[in-house]
């Protein structure tokens, strides 16, 4: 288990990443505009690919703010929607990398940062729930 310090600062990060992730709502349904707000998409991304990433960021935002409350109220399930969360999110961006890794190269910074992040918090949640 965390030392309750560090659960409390790995709340609020997830907070803030889940308000900044669950923001992007806002252009679904716009190409143009997720393609424009993810600046890590290849310009030439198809309308899939632009609004899956709307809706995986979205749905990894509510996830890390489930587990964000799920930290704070000891609820292990909802610790468990943020590390499902952080997985998808993970995955969506290798994908993103097999597809335009080559040609695209700010995905694998988006990659190194955001699913560097998202890799963090699947760890560190799963030894909160343990």
């Amino acid at each position: 288990m965390l030392r309750p310090v560090l659960v409390r600062v790995l709340a609020l990060v997830l907070v803030l990443n889940g308000i900044f992730f669950a923001s992007n709502i806002i252009v679904l349904g716009s190409t143009s505009r997720a393609i424009a707000m993810h600046w890590d998409l290849a310009p030439d991304a198809g309308p899939w690919m632009a609004q899956g990433k709307v809706v995986v960021c979205f749905l990894a935002g509510l996830g890390y703010l489930a587990a964000a409350w799920g930290l704070w109220r000891q609820r292990a399930g909802c610790c468990r929607l943020g590390e499902v969360a952080a997985w998808l999110f993970l995955a969506f961006y290798v994908l993103e990398a097999l597809d335009w890794g080559r040609s695209h190269p700010r995905v694998w910074l988006g990659f190194a940062i955001f699913g560097g992040l998202a890799l963090a918090y699947a760890i560190l949640l799963r030894v909160c729930q343990d």
